[in-house]
């Protein structure tokens, strides 16, 4: 039997609200509606929202495709100044690894797929 196509649109989710750890700056709310996962879950893709805010992440065993659909954001990593900024049409890849802070300067909506990486051989990860 095939698999059905996933489609990913933004929806506002307020079962997905939260408040983002090592917040900086402002009081952002940001908005996860997951659309889609594959069978062994390294796989995710969906929709993300945040108010304006900053805050202090790091990217670990999973890397991350952005798109912005609306809003401005900006991304620095830790030693930069100024970091890369992000408008309506702009794709991104954060990769594992990365720290350093999201700052959300315009309301933003983007859509995103992540890959994580896990050890889907070993016998714990199919439970």
């Amino acid at each position: 039997m095939s698999k059905q196509v996933a489609r990913i649109v933004y929806q506002h989710s307020k079962e997905g609200e939260y408040v983002p750890d090592n917040v900086r700056g402002g009081n952002p709310v940001g908005m996860l509606n997951n659309a889609y996962t594959n069978d062994n879950g390294c796989f995710t893709s969906g929709s993300w929202g945040s108010t304006v805010g900053k805050w202090y992440f790091e990217q670990k065993d999973y890397e991350e495709f952005c798109y912005i659909l609306e809003g401005k954001a900006r991304l620095i990593a830790n030693g930069e100044e100024e970091g890369q900024t992000f408008v309506a049409g702009d794709c991104f890849v954060i990769p594992d690894g990365f720290k350093g802070f999201w700052e959300t300067i315009e309301p933003v909506k983007k859509f995103y797929c992540v890959y994580e990486k896990k050890d889907t051989t070993s016998p714990q990860s199919k439970l």
